[in-house]
């Protein structure tokens, strides 16, 4: 039996839209963001990650699952504008969606504190944010 005591959410990926409110550690605007190339960055800074991250996906893992980032605390991010990113750069979204659903699980697997991002990517086949 696994005494280990369970996150107060569930870790990994979650769509909830724009509208609905959601208690997260992070918010990260992705808005404004052309490329993932700026999404990236704009997670790196969001998530105040360590000076030698990089915004490529690589690091992001990377970052996301080094044991002294976030160590005390489970996190939720809550990243906004995921849908007009994807619109205006389609192809890599499927990519960063695989790095955030592995860097949760590695977390999980690996006993660090929870993880978990709420998206507001409509098309993605997400499972929905619990609401209150």
């Amino acid at each position: 039996m696994n005494n280990d005591p369970m996150p107060a959410f569930p870790v990994g990926l979650h769509r909830l839209d724009d509208a609905q409110p959601a208690t997260a550690t992070f918010a990260v605007d992705l808005s404004n963001c052309q490329k993932i190339r700026d999404a990236l960055q704009a997670i790196g800074n969001a998530l105040d990650l360590p000076d030698y991250y990089a915004p490529n996906l690589d690091a992001l893992y990377d970052c996301l699952t080094d044991a002294d980032w976030q160590k005390d605390a489970p996190s939720i991010v809550r990243c906004y504008g995921m849908t007009a990113l994807q619109a205006r750069d389609p192809v890599p979204i499927a990519a960063l969606l695989e790095t955030l659903e592995a860097s949760c699980q590695a977390r999980e697997e690996g006993g660090t504190a929870a993880l978990a991002f709420i998206l507001d990517l409509k098309t993605a086949d997400l499972p929905d944010w619990p609401r209150p």
